[in-house]
């Protein structure tokens, strides 16, 4: 069942969007007191060498999420640059890789 709904996914844009967005709703609304800040993938490193980032206790509960904007954004040097988070939703993780890699906003 789960090869052919992926299957249907990849094939159909569309439909892809709409589950996603669907999927989403339905995950923000069972969020009643605010504790998501962020959902996006998230990422893991597929080195088991690789050092993980270090973070605070508190950021911890989003830790995938934040390593995918810290992997994204550490390919390229951003330092001293203005750099804009283009999405929907909060801009927690923008802030949270600003205290991590000491950038300007």
């Amino acid at each position: 069942m789960y090869k052919a709904a992926n299957s249907i996914m990849l094939r159909f844009g569309l439909v892809r969007r709409f589950l996603n967005h669907v999927f989403y709703q339905y995950l923000s609304r069972l969020d009643k007191r605010g504790d998501v800040i962020l959902m996006n993938y998230g990422y893991q490193n597929p080195d088991p060498e690789a050092s993980m980032i270090s973070m605070s206790h508190k950021d911890e509960d989003n830790r995938y999420s934040l390593q995918l904007y810290h992997h994204v954004a550490s390919g390229i040097d951003i330092r001293g640059r203005v750099y804009l988070k283009w999405g929907v939703g909060e801009v927690a993780g923008l802030l949270t890789l600003s205290e991590h890699l000491r950038h300007s906003r």
